[in-house]
């Protein structure tokens, strides 16, 4: 028996050995098709964190040219210590890719241009911002310290009655504007920001670097004309490329993207080497080969232990198989297994039919550093949370919890998530089998009726049960915050001249406004006929209160084609009061103090008995906001 199981053990590694060179060039197929998926996922993910980084400084900027104009003496060119202007700029300065920031008049704008060393670019970027709109400038490199550093400046014009009176110009670190990765990040690939003419603006890697011309390089590496058309017709194009594979030319560079990232011309190349990944795959073949003729030895003389392992290893593996075949039956179900040991998660193939997911097997989804491709972020401590419970002998046999996958067309959908602990031989937990299947439609039909229950049907706006509830959710919470109550003047006089029609579209087009003028968190909602509650929450500045009743009050007249205004009383909390009740009273008494004294305007309330004791408007003492319209 010792002496058949050493010859079918020596026939099988002899066997092992002539299949690993013929599987050799296979091999290295794979891994240029591993290659290619890890260029796309690399070159798509610095994608989008440029362009992410990129607009969101555009972004900064254009808000911070649209409140210049609204702050006091706006057109003034000097900025005086501890002015809202300085207070601005210093708070663009203090964010995290900003190098600095500051503000041009309109004189300088123009001197400027009549600047005798002025570039060509540079005068093309004024004239931009002349225009009224927002420009991007080309790289610079300035003096910081002891070392030179690359930067972006963003201009954005600030506009009065729709003239230019100035500009706002933030400088940013390129760095992090443009956060490029590199081969040392170990996926293989390069990063370089280059313009239409191939010359390399930003990166290294290689053999590029700054000031190098990714076409010349090319020639000097021997690349094909055929090679070079195709990299040369990439740049005329504006939309992105797939991968160009380049014929081996000996640099090892052989895989390619280029998209345009659509600003002053600029390009995102990513490059992969050819040369890494088939240094892995020789150096896993050799590794294989050594490791069989180590086992060779082991078997020949325990011969016996490697009968008993085998059929230890039939057996384990009759069990797994048999438990697959079972998931197999669930064909519209994504199945997983969790191995608490390995800390590491795998799912059943057809998961690539609907989501995004490219990796399968061995997910180290409790990985601090792990950014998961298809589950929501914020999902992504329920997931966890949910397999180690299960995973756990004290803990409970099974779990569902509720996430978000990103399918193929890059929408998150809803799935439900059951995860079921399983006991080996011995009883002990440790692994967890669970199952993903799609709840989306009944999640959607779900939130929709909770919408309908606490919203009013005809404007939108908060119903007064869901409004009165969350208020005092916020109350709770201690910060402070201004409680607004708006409302509609002379409204019984409009229905009863134009219609309740009229009326309706009147209170629809008071909630657009008031969704205009405050916030996205700030609480909105309908107490009832022509009678509204704005909760403008964490802001203690009066200033800003006051200004977002100017705004309500501006924007809302002239709204529609007939006159209408509404008046607003404003309680601050907690100074008028502690309790939605108390708030109610203060700006209730301080609305009716302002219909007394003209309607068309604010009125503040500190306190329910102070508003009511309060003198009218153009009193000493009183604070009202008269607007006449």
């Amino acid at each position: 028996m010792l002496g058949v199981s050493v010859a079918v053990v020596c026939a099988a590694m002899l066997a092992i050995v002539l299949l690993t060179v013929r599987y050799q060039a296979k091999n290295q197929d794979t891994y240029e098709a591993l290659i290619t998926t890890s260029l796309e996922e690399t070159h798509w993910a610095c994608m989008g964190g440029i362009a992410r980084s990129i607009n969101e400084l555009v972004g900064v900027v254009q808000s911070a040219a649209d409140t210049w104009s609204t702050l006091p003496n706006s057109q003034e060119d000097e900025i005086s210590p501890g002015s809202w202007k300085e207070a601005l700029l210093d708070t663009i300065r203090s964010l995290e890719r900003v190098q600095d920031a500051d503000h041009f008049t309109l004189a300088e704008l123009n001197r400027e241009l009549a600047r005798q060393d002025a570039t060509d670019s540079a005068i093309s970027r004024v004239n931009t911002v002349l225009q009224g709109q927002t420009a991007v400038s080309d790289l610079m490199t300035i003096q910081f310290g002891s070392r030179q550093r690359d930067v972006v400046a963003v201009a954005a014009p600030v506009l009065s009655r729709g003239q230019v009176i100035g500009a706002i110009r933030v400088v940013a670190w390129a760095e992090r504007l443009f956060p490029l990765t590199s081969a040392k990040n170990g996926s293989g690939v390069m990063h370089f920001l280059v313009n239409q003419e191939g010359d390399v603006l930003y990166g290294k890697g290689g053999r590029l670097a700054e000031g190098s011309n990714l076409l010349e390089h090319m020639r000097t590496q021997g690349t094909t004309q055929e090679d070079l058309a195709l990299v040369e017709g990439a740049l005329r194009l504006d939309t992105a490329e797939t991968v160009i594979s380049l014929e081996d030319t000996g640099d090892g560079a052989g895989l390619l993207i280029l998209s345009p990232l659509g600003y002053n011309g600029w390009w995102l190349l990513s490059v992969a080497r050819r040369d890494a990944m088939s240094g892995t795959s020789a150096q896993v073949t050799r590794n294989t080969t050594l490791l069989f003729g180590q086992v060779l030895v082991v078997l020949l003389v325990m011969a016996a232990l490697v009968l008993a392992g085998l059929l230890l290893q039939r057996r384990w593996w009759k069990e797994n198989q048999a438990q697959y075949d079972l998931l197999a039956q669930f064909s519209d179900t994504v199945l997983f297994l969790y191995r608490d040991k390995t800390k590491r998660l795998s799912f059943t193939p057809n998961v690539r039919n609907r989501f995004a997911m490219y990796q399968i097997h061995e997910i180290p989804v409790f990985d601090r550093d792990y950014v998961c491709q298809v589950l929501c972020p914020d999902d992504l401590h329920l997931l966890r949370e949910a397999l180690r419970e299960v995973a756990q002998q004290d803990r409970p046999d099974s779990k569902t919890v509720m996430l978000r996958l990103r399918c193929l067309d890059q929408e998150y959908r809803w799935m439900c998530c059951q995860c079921y602990g399983q006991e080996d031989r011995k009883g002990r937990r440790g692994t967890v089998v669970g199952k993903l299947y799609d709840v989306n439609e009944q999640t959607i039909r779900e939130q929709i009726l909770l919408d309908k229950s606490s919203t009013d049907s005809l404007t939108g706006a908060l119903n007064r049960r869901a409004m009165e509830a969350e208020i005092s959710t916020l109350l709770g919470g201690g910060h402070p915050g201004y409680f607004y109550l708006v409302d509609v003047d002379n409204f019984k006089g409009i229905n009863d001249r134009n219609g309740h029609a009229v009326g309706d579209r009147v209170l629809i087009e008071l909630v657009e406004v008031l969704r205009t003028v405050f916030r996205q968190d700030d609480v909105i909602g309908r107490l009832g006929g022509d009678e509204f509650v704005v909760y403008l929450q964490n802001v203690g500045e009066r200033e800003v209160a006051i200004q977002k009743a100017e705004q309500l009050l501006t924007a809302f007249r002239g709204r529609l084609d007939i006159p209408v205004s509404v008046s607003v009383g404003i309680a601050p909390f907690p100074q008028a009061g502690k309790t939605y009740e108390e708030l109610y009273q203060a700006a209730d008494a301080a609305m009716y103090h302002g219909k007394r004294a003209g309607k068309n305007r604010w009125s503040f309330g500190d306190a329910p008995s102070q508003a009511e004791a309060a003198p009218l408007a153009g009193v000493a003492g009183d604070e009202h906001g008269p607007h006449q319209g």
